[in-house]
């Protein structure tokens, strides 16, 4: 996520320029539908705050929805959906972006599903990070990729 502080965070190698002729390092069953990865604004917007570098791009063909997944970096990650039966997730380099797109999500869900307007952000001088729900107690992440949730070691 683009922020002033760190502003070229959407720059970076596209998804075929990571990928490259890598085959995939781990491979394992599609437990859900992705219909909601592709139509649901609330996830999407959910997703984008806590993946912050990570690209999504989905399209719908006679399976389903797929999606690909980069950091524009090292790693990737396909979902498939498949017409019968589960789908698969593909995925390599050092992250596992599937593993962590399927986090978010579950995160998402347990915290009943939050639309954009209960999230804010904060911003000080030594960073910025978005919270949900309360900016005191509620989880928060920061908006510059690759540092820890501020607040992490909280109880």
């Amino acid at each position: 996520m683009p922020d002033r502080i760190n502003p070229g965070a959407a720059t970076g190698a596209d998804f075929g320029q990571v990928r490259g002729e890598r085959a995939a390092q781990d491979v394992s069953c599609l437990q859900r539908d992705l219909t909601a990865l592709r139509e649901d604004w609330n996830l999407r917007f959910t997703l984008r705050v806590a993946l912050t570098d990570v690209r999504i791009t989905t399209a719908l063909d006679e399976d389903g929805t797929s999606a690909w997944l980069h950091d524009g970096a090292d790693s990737w990650a396909v979902l498939s959906s498949a017409a019968a039966g589960p789908g698969a997730v593909h995925q390599g380099g050092p992250r596992r972006l599937g593993d962590e797109l399927e986090n978010a999500w579950l995160s998402w869900e347990r915290s009943e599903r939050p639309t954009p307007y209960d999230y804010g952000m904060t911003v000080r001088p030594d960073g910025q990070f978005v919270w949900l729900n309360d900016p005191d107690t509620g989880p928060r992440w920061p908006t510059v990729p690759g540092r820890r949730p501020v607040g992490a070691d909280r109880g």
